[in-house]
């Protein structure tokens, strides 16, 4: 679901994973084009685990999807929330300059 806020940098996706396999790639509709980064992922070791390697940040693409303009693709492991924000020190502009990858 998306959380909004009073700033299009305020609002958060969370992602609930309530089944046991992991879902490799899995797309993810988000509603403007930006660098995503995860601010909670209940898979991490320091939770107890088994830290399913995500990118710490992930870069909006112009793949519509969810009824939602852009997208971004996660692992999700089992039985697992993830909470993604836009990144606010990184310009819609840059974002939109970077085809794939992650941040260097």
């Amino acid at each position: 679901w998306l959380r909004k806020g009073p700033d299009v940098y305020d609002q958060m996706i969370f992602i609930a994973h309530a089944t046991p396999g992991v879902l490799k790639h899995y797309r993810l509709g988000v509603p403007i084009m930006a660098y995503w980064r995860i601010v909670l992922q209940t898979d991490d070791a320091v939770f107890g685990g088994c830290d399913t390697a995500n990118e710490p940040v992930f870069i909006s693409q112009e793949k519509p999807f969810h009824g939602r303009p852009f997208s971004v693709e996660v692992n999700l492991a089992p039985l697992s929330v993830i909470i993604l924000q836009p990144v606010r020190d990184r310009p819609l502009s840059t974002a939109l300059q970077v085809q794939d990858g992650p941040l260097k």
